[in-house]
């Protein structure tokens, strides 16, 4: 018996914004639409909502679900109103690399990695936060809570905030599991700010948060996080974002019966001690950076906007960013929660 629901996915990127609707049961693309967009959140509500509309505009299209996809590691920043303290702080800012090398010197390695996974990194939004405090103290006085682009936009669609395990984990905010914020390490930033309400609760992955004119909104996510669901990896898989030096290695657990997901950036050469301290997306994945004694099968997929790509065959199936949320969607709706674990990446380790 064929399902023949429909889900929507967007996901917002730099200056562009696309949505996909997509069959449940094979995935089949059934429309699509890019608009453009510019690098805040007042207008990545007002695209994402055009690109909604037109999506669900023809012949009053059913969707059954949908679910946004937006960067990773960007910092939205709101004030006890609700509304944005000025642009969203961009990940990868160079201004934050003085701050995550004085967030790292406040505690060792072990106890960073216990607390959120990790040693702190330029990227993260906890490194973000700590230059916002010692160069900005009348927005930081302001900022009553901090959100990523898919909380932000779950938010203006549902009126909740929420956010899920995977897209909590990759802040440097929340503990490893990305179930809690790290009070601890938040504490380092700023030991007189009340944390207790500047993050939104996590929920599973794939919840339904609410809904958008009667479409159930399933919890947002970063791009990588979607991409893993997107390309539906095997164990051993190895999925790479285009666009970012970032990949994913699929992994069995120590008893070989569970799977695990190794995320990392370009602090593979320096976790695994080999001479690719990046990923050349261009030469492919090198296969060093596999730790050892990690099954893997050999095949390399890359996600991003020109779809989803197995180099080995040359094989690209029609799998965007877009289609990410749209798997996510479909997987919300189906109670088919992923049972993999993003686990925390970043520049300068790689923890399960």
């Amino acid at each position: 018996m064929t399902d023949d629901r429909l889900v929507l996915g967007v996901a917002v990127r730099g200056r562009s914004c696309s949505a996909e609707v997509r069959r449940v049961d094979s995935g089949a693309l059934v429309d699509s639409v890019t608009v453009a967009a510019d690098g805040d959140g007042e207008s990545w509500t007002s695209v994402v909502v055009d690109a909604l509309h037109a999506m669900t505009a023809p012949n009053d299209r059913v969707v059954s679900a949908l679910s946004c996809v937006a960067p990773a590691q960007t910092a939205v920043l709101l004030d006890g109103d609700g509304e944005l303290l000025g642009a969203p702080v961009p990940a990868a800012d160079p201004s934050t690399v003085p701050d995550a090398g004085w967030l790292s010197s406040r505690m060792d390695a072990a106890r960073w990695r216990a607390a959120v996974g990790s040693v702190p990194h330029y990227r993260w939004t906890l490194s973000a936060l700590s230059l916002l405090h010692r160069c900005d103290p009348d927005r930081w006085a302001a900022m009553a809570q901090v959100a990523t682009p898919a909380e932000f936009l779950g938010w203006r669609l549902t009126g909740v905030f929420a956010t899920e395990p995977g897209d909590a984990s990759s802040t440097g905010c929340w503990s490893a599991d990305g179930r809690a914020p790290a009070w601890d390490v938040l504490a380092i930033v700023d030991a007189d700010r009340d944390w207790s309400t500047a993050f939104a609760p996590s929920v599973d992955t794939c919840a339904v948060i609410g809904s958008w004119h009667s479409i159930p909104v399933i919890v947002g996510t970063n791009e990588l996080s979607a991409a893993v669901l997107a390309a539906d990896p095997d164990i051993g898989d190895v999925v790479v974002l285009e666009g970012h030096d970032q990949a994913v290695i699929v992994v069995l657990d120590a008893a070989g019966e569970s799977a695990d997901l190794l995320v990392a950036s370009d602090g593979l050469g320096r976790r695994f001690g080999v001479v690719h301290p990046t990923i050349d997306l261009g030469q492919g994945l090198p296969v060093d950076v596999v730790p050892d004694g990690v099954m893997t099968s050999g095949r390399v997929l890359w996600v991003g906007d020109g779809g989803l790509i197995t180099p080995e065959t040359g094989e690209r199936s029609p799998l965007s960013l877009a289609a990410a949320g749209s798997a996510r969607a479909a997987a919300g709706l189906l109670g088919d929660t992923p049972t993999t674990v993003v686990g925390r990446w970043a520049g300068a380790s790689v923890v399960p």
